[in-house]
């Protein structure tokens, strides 16, 4: 794997692998990372980099693996994706603050994912076991959101009682971006995506709200572009037959590919007032001389952040390839015609050509998502 593009810097781990996982639970598989942030100031350096400083910060994450089946699966590949994309990400966003500070301290962070099976409803147990981690991930699954199946109708029951009902920090992508939708259900709905299977990289228009949470406005994001004063996202990878139809009124849509699927990502806020009031914070943000668009200056931030994307993709060897190569084979096998040979050459031929593209903006898109949920903060 090839380190992030970032400042013409690269992060340090403890060793070759990225990440180094770790199984410390018998009863449950756990992933960590350790992510040193070097210093930018190369006159002096205070601090430690070693695991147990007082510099070094814990991030834990709680994944609900919706999928045991190759390639998405099992759920210690799906973990490990986004373990190294969070890491990416929060070394993006670390060097991004580093580099405007005057800080000399080398910092570290333990980054941590523990998995639950979601499709054996396994979840925290107690209050204080919910309130352990910093952020929850609901990844991909070949099944439906719609599917009535018992383990889905119990995630979609998490989701509005213990995430968005308690106010929990999320990342929703692919399936997990279709269910928290869906369980709002009938105020919002997952659907079969009426232009068919949507495969390899998409080009996604961004709203107003878009472009103030993920966009270039925002704290220096340079990998979007811009296309009839619309800023866009293009290297992000989908696989995906669903998608979200509506959205219940505490949703706010960041940006979408009309026609096809105009609900590419969305923002949640914990109330229909909460989401206005951001929407007409925004409006007000862009006709403001004076106002910054970065986390923090806006009064009200999204609690989850979804994307019909897969920003864990972006690893070349085990995402691009296993997994997007294998997603792409599998369900053009189980649906003969699907996708021409034709296409899947192209798909595939199109990672290769702009790997780099899709990795940065992956990183970058995933950084803003951990600014705007407080996942960075010291």
């Amino acid at each position: 794997d090839s380190a992030p593009h970032t400042s013409g810097t690269t992060f340090e781990v403890e060793d070759e692998t990225i990440p180094r996982l770790t199984q410390v639970d018998q009863q449950r598989i756990v992933l960590q990372q350790h992510v040193v942030i070097p210093s930018t100031n190369t006159e002096t350096t205070n601090g430690t980099d070693e695991k147990g400083s007082d510099n070094c910060r814990n991030l834990n994450f709680a994944l609900f693996a919706c999928e045991h089946s190759a390639p998405y699966g099992p759920a210690r590949h799906t973990a490990s994706l986004f373990l190294k994309i969070i890491s990416r990400a929060l070394t993006a966003a670390a060097l991004g603050v580093a580099a405007n500070s005057t800080n000399s301290t080398t910092c570290s962070w333990n980054v941590r994912v523990v998995v639950y099976d979601a499709v054996q409803s396994d979840y925290p147990q107690t209050e204080e076991e919910w309130d352990s981690y910093d952020g929850f991930l609901l990844p991909g699954s070949l099944s439906g959101a719609y599917d009535r199946k018992e383990w889905i109708l119990k995630l979609a029951n998490i989701i509005s009682t213990e995430l968005h009902g308690k106010n929990r920090k999320s990342l929703g992508i692919c399936f997990g971006h279709q269910l928290y939708a869906h369980a709002f259900s009938p105020h919002g709905l997952a659907t079969k995506c009426p232009a068919g299977y949507q495969a390899g990289r998409k080009t996604a228009s961004l709203t107003p709200e878009g472009s103030f949470l993920l966009g270039s406005s925002s704290s220096g994001n340079k990998e979007t572009t811009t296309e009839n004063n619309k800023e866009k996202l293009d290297a992000l990878l989908y696989t995906h037959g669903d998608m979200v139809d509506k959205l219940p009124p505490c949703a706010v849509c960041l940006g979408g590919t009309e026609p096809t699927v105009p609900i590419q990502t969305v923002a949640y806020f914990q109330t229909e007032q909460e989401a206005t009031q951001f929407q007409a914070f925004v409006r007000e943000s862009a006709t403001s001389s004076d106002s910054t668009m970065t986390p923090g200056k806006s009064p009200i931030s999204p609690l989850a952040i979804t994307f019909q994307a897969h920003p864990e993709y972006a690893d070349r060897k085990h995402g691009a390839e296993a997994t997007f190569g294998g997603i792409i084979h599998k369900v053009n096998a189980k649906d003969e015609g699907m996708l021409s040979s034709d296409e899947l050459k192209a798909a595939e031929q199109d990672i290769i050509d702009n790997f780099n593209k899709i990795e940065d903006q992956s990183t970058q898109v995933m950084a803003r998502v951990g600014a705007w949920l407080g996942w960075w903060e010291e």
